[in-house]
């Protein structure tokens, strides 16, 4: 169990770094972590390089577990701020299930993973409990919205279905489903460690079938959108994977 939830963190540290390689390249803020910026505040470009130098240094210091609760805490606020005073806004002006919600509600699921990484190396039970609890309801409020998503808007997220597999319209119904089964099951302890491993497995198998070939086909387009969505998916599979491994009561 330790094995893999430190899979869950290297996966995390990972895609925070690629995170802020794309800072770099695009100069500009192409991910989900900071999704809009005021316009008062000096940047984007400015901006956008000191973010991205914060974010691999926080990715380079869980790779190697160097003050990984503190810098994993501080993430989680940044992420939070980001969430509130950058994405919420965008989000609000946004129709009620559109795309911009989504990205939103990915900067508080990557919110919710720091502090459950956290929470795995601190040592306080209740602290522990407080942090693990708060980062599970954040992914859980995620997933259920993104399978909320695959039944309204079902026929752009059939379009994401490998052209190889047939039915495309069962398989998104069923991700729909899958999605807010593992938001609900990661909430009830009981189910916890299950759905945290179904939902690891199916969201890894999605880098691989879905991501990786978007990202390659799109390479140097949409400003690293698809590159972004491939790291997401790599992060979100490591919180479901710590949250698998992670002894409940």
């Amino acid at each position: 169990m330790q094995l893999l939830i430190r899979i869950g963190r290297w996966l995390f540290a990972l895609a925070l770094i690629a995170f802020g390689v794309q800072h770099f390249i695009y100069r500009e803020f192409v991910t989900r972590v900071v999704l809009s910026w005021p316009a008062t505040l000096p940047g984007p470009p400015l901006a956008a390089l000191a973010v991205g130098t914060v974010l691999i240094a926080a990715g380079i210091a869980l790779l190697v577990g160097w003050h990984t609760r503190e810098v994993a805490v501080a993430c989680g606020v940044l992420l939070l701020a980001s969430f509130v005073f950058l994405s919420l806004p965008v989000a609000r002006a946004d129709c009620r299930w559109c795309g911009q919600w989504t990205s939103a509600l990915k900067t508080l699921a990557l919110c919710g993973e720091a502090w459950i990484v956290a929470a795995t190396v601190t040592a306080s039970p209740r602290v522990r409990g407080i942090m693990s609890g708060a980062g599970r309801t954040c992914f859980a409020v995620f997933l259920v919205l993104c399978g909320i998503q695959h039944f309204i808007w079902a026929g752009f997220v059939s379009s994401l279905v490998p052209v190889w597999m047939p039915y495309k319209m069962f398989w998104t119904y069923f991700a729909g489903v899958a999605l807010v089964a593992g938001g609900i099951g990661i909430v009830v302890p009981r189910t916890r460690r299950l759905a945290g491993a179904l939902a690891g497995i199916m969201i890894f198998s999605w880098v691989f079938m879905v991501h990786l070939p978007r990202a390659i086909h799109y390479l140097g387009q949409q400003k690293g959108n698809e590159t972004t969505a491939l790291f997401e998916a790599i992060a979100f599979s490591g919180m479901a994977f710590i949250i698998a491994a992670t002894k409940g009561r």
